[in-house]
């Protein structure tokens, strides 16, 4: 979404990137920098797309952990 464009490394999963082919990559970087506390990239993000960052955020962990990218943890981050 246009409103995380100033997050470090979106340009890395931004355009014809399909997150089925390194869900763990997008979760660690959702984690380490958007989720970040002192990262305040996704401030003017609101609505639908905020919700959207906000689920990954919360799912991402367990994909990580699951340390499989073909788990059910990684298939609902391509959803």
């Amino acid at each position: 979404p246009t409103c995380a464009w100033d997050c470090p490394g979106i340009c890395e999963w931004s355009g014809d990137y399909d997150l089925e082919d390194d869900p763990i990559g997008f979760c660690e970087w959702v984690v380490g920098t958007v989720d970040d506390v002192g990262t305040d990239c996704i401030d003017d993000c609101e609505g639908d797309t905020l919700t959207e960052i906000n689920a990954f955020i919360e799912q991402c962990p367990a994909c990580i952990n699951s340390g499989d990218p073909d788990s059910a943890e990684c298939d609902i981050i391509d959803e």
